[in-house]
């Protein structure tokens, strides 16, 4: 479920990679320059630096998070199942403990089967499948 005041913004896996090795490079320093200013009694700018180490802490979390459990519905007896490693059944729902950012993922579409009007035409429910399987929600 996306968060609809504040959404997270899609991006490229290597869109995602950079910012993590920013959000790193950043919680380094930021511990560093904290560290100095409790050494040297410099409190005044001690709640802002706080903050943005804070602040990177939770953008990192989120770029990184794992599913913690999978939540799938049990076979003929319809019982809700949380497991720790995703089961081989494709309709489980990961669950996290931080909202992970959205990946874009490419999708191969399928070849046009047809033209009409110097148009060319592909099968809904080919299109719908190749959007699904690489990890998308569709709407019907």
């Amino acid at each position: 479920m996306q968060n609809e005041q504040y959404p997270m913004p899609a991006m490229t896996e290597q869109e995602r990679q950079v910012l993590i090795a920013d959000c790193e490079e950043d919680i380094k320093m930021l511990k560093v320059v904290i560290a100095r200013c409790e050494a040297n009694k410099i409190f005044s700018r001690m709640p802002l630096h706080k903050r943005d180490l804070c602040t990177r802490q939770i953008a990192l979390a989120a770029l990184t998070a794992k599913p913690v459990f999978y939540r799938s519905i049990g076979g003929a007896s319809g019982r809700e199942c949380l497991d720790r490693i995703k089961p081989k059944n494709t309709d489980s729902q990961p669950l996290y403990t931080a909202p992970p950012v959205q990946v874009l993922r490419p999708v191969e579409l399928p070849r046009p089967y047809g033209m009409q009007d110097h148009e060319k035409w592909l099968n809904q429910k080919e299109v719908v499948s190749a959007i699904r399987a690489a990890g998308y929600e569709v709407k019907e």
